[in-house]
This record gives structure tokens, C-alpha cells and sequence, in this order.
């Protein structure tokens, strides 16, 4: 079966002998998220601007974000078990895991910036 996401066509097989994995379903909600458009919509509508030439992409912030919720993280801390991770980020286009750091300063940024309100905005479309 091929699923089609941010890096392109991926041939996801099923192994029914193999181990379950936490993210085993993962190239699937992508596939979703991509068709229709929420992801990007989400990382379009989030308000924060960086300048710094060293500042990160607002689509890694919030990729890694989503893929902390996916794996059922709920506290930063958590985070820190996504940073070798490879496969994930790349399916949702993302160029890397953003650290715990990042994530702590983007979430006092997008408060002030009103991207709470967002949230529930798009929150309320699905």
C-alpha cells in the first residue's frame, strides 16, 4: 500500500508477525493531514516570526508538537525521547526535532501572539 505524504509516496507493509509500535499508524494520519490541508493550514495560520538566521522553522515547531501529542507525550521532559528520530519528521516535511527549549520558548511566544485562539479555531473545523 502506498501512503502519500511530505516526503513523498511511502510503501507501508504490514507485518502481522512483527512487534505493534507506538507510531506504527503514523504514515496514515499523514497521508490525512496532507490531503486535507490541516497541517499546512495550521502551520500558515501559527503567528510566530522568527528573524534569527539560527531561529527554527515554524513548521519544525509545530511538527514536533504534533508528533509529541502522536506519540502520547504530555510533558516536555517527554519530548527528549523524539530527538533521534528520523523518519517521522521527514514524512511530515519537517528538517529536524526541535528541543525541549524550543518548544518551552515557542509556547510562551504563540501565547502572546495569539495563537491559542488559533487552535481552537482550527480545532473546531474537524
Amino acid at each position: 500500500m502506498v501512503v502519500d505524504t511530505y516526503a513523498g509516496p511511502v510503501r507501508v507493509e504490514w507485518a502481522s508477525d512483527a512487534a505493534v509500535t507506538a507510531l506504527g499508524h503514523f504514515a496514515f494520519f499523514v497521508e490525512y493531514l496532507k490531503l486535507s490541508g490541516r497541517f499546512d493550514a495550521l502551520v500558515a495560520d501559527c503567528p510566530l516570526i522568527y528573524a534569527s538566521g539560527n531561529a527554527p522553522a515554524v513548521r519544525d515547531v509545530i511538527g514536533t508538537a504534533v508528533l509529541g501529542i502522536l506519540a502520547g507525550h504530555w510533558r516536555y521532559a517527554h519530548l527528549t525521547a523524539l530527538r533521534g528520530a528520523s523518519v517521522s519528521p521527514a514524512l511530515l516535511g519537517m528538517s529536524r526535532v526541535m528541543s525541549v527549549a524550543v518548544l518551552a520558548r515557542s509556547k510562551r511566544r504563540q501565547a502572546r501572539a495569539g495563537c491559542i485562539v488559533i487552535s481552537r479555531r482550527r480545532s473546531s473545523r474537524c
